[in-house]
């Protein structure tokens, strides 16, 4: 979850370090700190807060070659100056940046307290740069050089005892113009640039400065300084590096006028599933043989969050459209349950980054039941994306605001396109076309919704809970809905099926509540309106999203729809309920792409 950086080359080292930092920082902003070496002195500057905190603190223009820096999403330990990065060995001459997590850093840390090493702070990376420093100490006794092949040598021998995953990034003060590392289990990438290497948690927070990059493989160690990159496997083989030439798009790390990331990725978010929707047909088929959905299978999708919505409406279409039944579940809890997974298993798997530990974890366990694997995602070269059998890709372009929106709307148009792809394969007529879905995109592209929602926000902004309705596909949108407005206004937010109500959730309605109903689908008018009325007669104010404007006097307010296909509703409906999550963060002066305790990138379980 964590970011790391590193530059070494360029006399701008601590710059460099900052402005990719600012590029992770969606990773986690819990705390952050930067380390380099000058005058033969290893320095530490952390501090507790944003990246803003840490700017404060430190000269962006002192002239240093090689700097690796941290932002940090707590795991062990909370956020604090001693439990922010960069962690000291017990001799100060080394410090190290991590992300992942060491699950048996417990017995590590015992295990140093017997040799009289002491850690100070609550965290599990303190461990792993204390057992380095002590392992190149013990080198140093026995008459060692100590150089660049003995520090990897350390290295390896002591990632060995270390159960988990992580990424680390360490500088050793008697070789201040190398940046060490390690990889296994989370990502890591290293780039050449002008006169610098560079290594980051994420290509796109070194693209701007590099030529090419080269993201890690677990397994991989190495270091890098002023012109090399040396990658080494776990026996310290050297392999060779080739670079991959990279699009540049430093456009998206631009707010270009909006007031916030957030603001300008909802903006983005119906060219995004436009893009998508054009590229995906033609990549369905180029990707994934016919002759897997042509004899039995079972189909399983597995994701998290906001994917996991965008997959439980995945499932209503192909169960509802194609009449073939779909199991889906929370990553965090598939592998756990021991689901029943064979060679004729098809499981999908939606992860917007592709590198979410918990959905990465359920792809290695299908796989060792022979099942085949796809997956979504809109990183290419992410560990999903290479570890599945074939995937296919959401064109939604980078996503800095920690809220899933854009790409949300891009996991949609690739749902649609794959149900398409296989009901022509199975010889299914459906219900709606893609050329049904771009007409509504293209109908949505420069709507805004705010004079709608606008009447509406200081009631919603007053309120400790929020509850939010729908019935057939509507109520799956309802839950991203309720999940946008929790994780962004701090408003406690729940979705209901609107039959369920009247089986135990009506007992949380009163006079003072408010619910956000959605209601697309003609054929479910009737049903829902006798739910809104359940509502209004407990007093609920009603704020119905709706293309069917003759309902308005059923409820207290409504917020007019496009008018499209029941099963391509989703589209319509999403936009408003991302807006209304923005406009209320605004009125409570939130900032909408930083959410508290919260990170981008789920890279730990």
């Amino acid at each position: 979850m964590c970011g790391i950086a590193g530059c070494s080359g360029g006399k701008r080292g601590i710059k460099s370090v900052m402005n990719i930092l600012t590029r992770l920082e969606y990773r986690g902003y819990d705390s952050s700190g930067i380390a380099y070496v000058e005058n033969n002195d290893l320095c530490v500057i952390k501090s507790l807060g944003n990246l803003q905190c840490l700017r404060r603190e430190v000269s962006e223009n002192t002239n240093v070659d090689t700097v690796i820096g941290h932002t940090r999403w707590a795991t062990h330990g909370k956020p604090s100056i001693q439990n922010a990065h960069p962690h000291l060995d017990a001799s100060g001459r080394l410090a190290l940046v991590h992300n992942g997590i060491i699950e048996n850093y417990q017995l590590l840390r015992s295990g140093l307290s017997k040799q009289g090493i002491l850690c100070n702070t609550e965290t599990d990376t303190e461990v792993i740069a204390k057992l380095i420093g002590a392992a190149i100490v013990e080198k140093e006794e026995t008459g060692a050089i100590i150089n660049a092949k003995t520090v990897l040598t350390v290295l390896a021998k002591q990632l060995g005892f270390m159960k988990g995953s992580y990424a680390i990034a360490f500088l050793f003060r008697p070789l201040p113009n190398y940046i060490f590392f390690a990889k296994n289990g989370s990502p890591l990438v290293v780039g050449q640039g002008q006169g610098a290497t560079f290594l980051a948690s994420d290509e796109n927070a070194i693209k701007e400065n590099c030529t090419g990059v080269l993201r890690l493989k677990d397994g991989d160690i190495g270091y890098i300084n002023y012109e090399n990159i040396c990658i080494y496997d776990k026996k310290l083989n050297k392999k060779k590096v080739h670079l991959s030439k990279i699009d540049q798009d430093v456009e998206a790390f631009n707010l270009s006028g909006y007031s916030s990331f957030l603001n300008k990725e909802i903006a983005e978010g119906i060219g995004g599933a436009l893009k998508t929707l054009r590229r995906a047909k033609k990549e369905i088929a180029s990707t994934l043989p016919d002759n897997i959905f042509l004899t039995d299978f079972d189909l399983h999708i597995t994701a998290c969050g906001t994917a996991l919505h965008a997959g439980r409406i995945a499932k209503y279409l192909i169960e509802r459209e194609l009449r073939i039944p779909v199991s889906i579940d929370f990553a965090s809890e598939f592998k756990y349950k021991k689901p029943i997974l064979s060679n004729k298993s098809i499981c999908i798997f939606l992860s917007q980054s592709g590198e979410t530990a918990d959905t990465l974890g359920c792809v290695e366990l299908a796989k060792s039941c022979g099942a085949t694997t796809i997956g979504i995602t809109n990183v290419k070269g992410s560990r999903i994306a290479e570890a599945v059998d074939y995937c296919l890709y959401t064109y939604a372009g980078v996503e800095i605001s920690v809220a899933s929106t854009k790409a949300y709307l891009a996991q949609l148009a690739l749902i649609y396109a794959l149900v398409f792809y296989l009901a022509g394969v199975k010889g299914k007529k459906l219900s709606f076309s893609l050329h049904d879905i771009t007409y509504i995109l293209h109908r949505l592209e420069n709507r805004n919704y705010l004079s709608s929602l606008n009447k509406y926000l200081n009631l919603i902004k007053q309120q400790s809970s929020l509850y939010f309705v729908g019935r057939g596909i509507d109520y799956f949108v309802a839950m991203e809905g309720a999940l946008k407005l929790k994780e962004i206004c701090y408003i406690h937010c729940e979705a209901f099926a609107g039959g369920e109500l009247k089986h135990g959730s009506l007992a949380l309605i009163n006079d003072s509540s408010v619910v956000v109903a959605i209601l697309t689908q003609k054929s479910l008018i009737d049903k829902m309106l006798n739910n809104i009325h359940e509502l209004n007669s407990r007093g609920a104010k009603v704020i119905l999203l709706t293309p069917f404007t003759k309902l308005a006097p059923e409820v207290f307010g409504l917020i007019k729809l496009e008018r499209c296909r029941d099963m391509v509703s989703p589209f319509c409906s999403i936009k408003p309920l991302q807006e209304l999550t923005l406009y209320v963060a605004q009125k409570k002066g939130i900032d909408p792409d930083k959410p508290r305790n919260l990170a981008k990138s789920v890279t730990v379980e």
